[in-house]
């Protein structure tokens, strides 16, 4: 007969408690190992995108300073073209104080050195001579 005071004792039922907390810890156990793998396959990943990026960019650094080399010539000429403007139109600009044609076509034109006020007299003397400006 059953009593509910003194229940029937197996060995195997002190066991089932003790098995299911190593098999839930097991489990646990297993899924930090698994998401520890998927953690370093994608370190591993970020690592080879890292070093690629950083690949191109060294490549794209050595094109950069070619670039710059090779467009320094151009530069080059655009200056001297300015200076070379610059002083056509200065000496356009002291020819018109002496010469009517050159005074229409700076009218015309409307040449003037660069931050001069044409209606306000100039006071002040530049320390550098300015460069001439269209409107």
């Amino acid at each position: 007969m059953f009593n509910p005071l003194n229940p029937p004792s197996s060995p195997a039922s002190s066991h089932y408690p003790i098995g299911l907390i190593c098999l839930a810890l097991a489990g646990f156990l297993l899924s930090q190992i698994v998401g520890e793998l998927q953690n370093d396959a994608s370190l591993k990943w970020q690592k080879k995108n890292l070093l690629a990026q950083a690949s191109e960019l060294e490549k794209a650094e050595a094109r950069l300073g070619e670039l710059v080399k090779q467009r320094e010539t151009l530069v080059g000429q655009s200056e001297k073209v300015k200076a070379d403007y610059m002083a056509l139109l200065g000496g356009l600009l002291e020819l018109a104080k002496t010469d009517a044609d050159a005074r229409k076509i700076v009218e015309k034109w409307g040449i003037q050195m660069q931050g001069a006020n044409p209606k306000a007299p100039a006071t002040t003397t530049p320390s550098a001579p300015a460069a001439p400006a269209f409107r």
